[in-house]
């Protein structure tokens, strides 16, 4: 009977291991290849009167065209099934009329103004279906302070970027160089930490060495938010290959900080007499 159940303890145990090892595999194939999502992306428009720069919600910065008044402005629709209106005022309104030419038939939307900022009032984006096999449609007003941008949503690659961070505190600017790079260095000692502000979401990896002077070990608090996150001793031997000027300086250590959010302080402090050196990256995840 035990060896029965055991047997069945066994089973359960490999299953276990084979359900583990599955999701291993696909977080980290998640990690390998790039990600998608899907996003508007702006479309060509024809011969306009003028143009303005548009602050989006996401805030991508776009031109805007406005059409010769009460003349058509052509916009391409090549290969698509939909597109989605956008338009701005550069005067107030509560709605604006506007008349889109598909084909031989034109329609005509009122659509409501729903928002402002200091440079533009935004009206409601509208969605509109196009006939299969048009190339381009066209669009007029009334209203002669009205902008336009058309869109069409497609699926963008996300793949990951190292962006180098710059403190906004620290003791010194060091230049460490070896036979064959030379590369800026930011220092910290028991005086004065070194402190980086997250410009966006992501994964910091970073290099520290100490500058050497005797043999005492040096060792870092890495803080967070003011919260302690990891304590980390660095190596104690001497690079042969770097140095800072004259100084030795040891050997490198990369620290990984992960689930860091725009905004965070993140603070490196010597616990040790050492000055130390660091190299910040952030691996975030961009638009290409």
């Amino acid at each position: 009977m035990m060896t029965k159940y055991k047997k069945r303890i066994k089973q359960a145990m490999n299953k276990l291991k084979y359900i583990t090892m599955i999701a291993i595999l696909l977080l980290s194939i998640t990690k390998i290849f790039p990600q998608n999502e899907t996003a508007m992306t702006p479309l060509t428009v024809g011969e306009h009167w003028t143009k303005r720069v548009v602050t989006e919600e996401n805030n991508a910065k776009r031109f805007y065209y406005r059409p010769h008044r009460f003349e058509y402005m052509e916009m391409q629709t090549q290969n698509l099934s939909e597109i989605q209106l956008r338009a701005v005022l550069t005067q107030k309104a509560t709605q604006i009329e506007i008349f889109i030419k598909i084909g031989q038939t034109e329609q005509k939307h009122t659509i409501p103004v729903n928002r402002n900022d200091d440079y533009f009032y935004y009206a409601e984006p509208i969605t509109i279906n196009i006939p299969t096999t048009t190339e381009t449609i066209h669009i007029r007003t009334r209203n002669p302070h009205a902008y336009f941008r058309h869109y069409t949503q497609r699926q963008r690659t996300l793949k990951p970027k190292n962006i180098r961070m710059i403190p906004e505190t620290y003791f010194q600017r060091h230049i460490l160089s070896s036979q064959r790079t030379n590369s800026e260095y930011f220092s910290a000692n028991d005086e004065n930490t070194i402190k980086y502000i997250a410009d966006t979401d992501g994964d910091i990896y970073f290099f520290a060495r100490s500058i050497r002077e005797g043999r005492q070990t040096a060792t870092i608090d890495i803080i967070v938010n003011n919260s302690l996150r990891q304590t980390t001793i660095l190596p104690n031997k001497t690079s042969t290959d770097y140095k800072i000027g004259d100084a030795r300086v040891s050997t490198g250590m990369r620290i990984e900080i992960k689930d860091i959010k725009r905004g965070d302080i993140i603070e490196i402090v010597p616990k040790t007499w050492h000055e130390i050196v660091t190299r910040m990256f952030i691996t975030t995840k961009e638009v290409f």
